[in-house]
């Protein structure tokens, strides 16, 4: 606690709880040589009544005994890590006081329980009537470690967040049945991504360029799009793409250099607006699947 009294920069605002002042401990341990100690110092504090301000000033001297056995690169993770964690739980409780509380209480749950147990990798926040996402994933318990998300049935989402982006370890995505616009310019970040689902999204009218960035993409699904009327030039760099569906959209022609995405193996373009196929359809050899129904398509070359 002498320690502790030292430091004039209080980890905590004093409205935080002794629930996310443990939670900070809980780093301090991950990362400390001699966890036993910080256990028993983290079992103490369970047990004793402080003031927010005493709390404050306490953790901070726990977090730095801690770091006195660290190496150079340990402290930068576990700075790091802190900090994500903090700016985490800031966005979070700004966040709560937008829109339907009882929607938003229950994502957070869903986020921090995410956060609590390291062995979750997937992130379901559907059918929540979200009217937005929180800012948050650019903080590395989610970049790194998040492989799969679900942002589906929540109709008056009409944003995402640019944060999103950053999701390097992310493989499937769902975002249908939401009142998205666009999607973020830099959406190609995602190149880990192996399925997209983004069906249903009446409001969606474009994909962004950086889209033909997801090089390791096999899934997509673009169906029930009713304003999407075109595909980005770049979508010819989906060269791993298996699965394309197109169905009622106002999609008419394809795209050039579309000839190149050789693997598909299922393409979809029920009740679309193509009246004919052009001649290196013939080329696609994978093709195992092409939906036709309620097309004007009069023959096949």
């Amino acid at each position: 606690i002498r320690v502790a009294k030292s430091s004039s920069d209080p980890v905590f605002e004093s409205r935080d709880t002794l629930t996310e002042v443990l939670r900070q401990l809980q780093l301090s341990i991950e990362f400390s040589r001699d966890s036993r100690k910080i256990c028993s110092i983290k079992a103490s504090l369970e047990d004793l009544r402080i003031e927010d301000q005493e709390m404050q000033l306490l953790v901070k001297g726990v977090i730095s005994v801690a770091q006195e056995n660290l190496t150079f690169a340990q402290k930068h993770s576990l700075k790091s890590s802190t900090t994500s964690m903090r700016e985490v739980l800031v966005n979070l409780d700004r966040w709560e006081f937008e829109g339907d509380s009882e929607a938003h209480t229950e994502a957070k749950r869903r986020i921090i329980e995410f956060l609590e147990d390291k062995t979750l990798k997937k992130l379901n926040l559907s059918c929540l009537e979200l009217f937005a996402l929180p800012e948050v994933f650019e903080a590395s318990f989610f970049s790194e470690r998040l492989e799969e998300l679900n942002i589906s049935h929540n109709s008056i989402l009409d944003t995402l967040p640019n944060s999103l982006t950053s999701l390097k370890a992310l493989l499937k995505l769902e975002i249908f049945n939401t009142g998205i616009r666009c999607l973020p310019e830099k959406f190609g970040n995602l190149t880990r991504l192996l399925k997209v689902n983004l069906s249903n999204n009446k409001k969606l009218i474009a994909l962004p360029n950086s889209f033909g960035n997801l090089i390791n993409l096999k899934e997509l699904n673009l169906s029930l799009n009713s304003n999407l009327e075109e595909l980005p030039s770049t979508f010819c760099g989906l060269i791993h793409l298996k699965k394309l569906k197109l169905s009622s959209t106002k999609i008419s022609v394809f795209p050039e250099s579309f000839e190149k995405l050789v693997n598909l193996q299922t393409l979809s373009l029920f009740e679309t607006k193509f009246r004919e196929l052009p001649e290196w359809i013939s080329n696609f050899s994978r093709l195992q699947t092409l939906d036709l129904f309620g097309t004007d398509i009069a023959a096949i070359p």
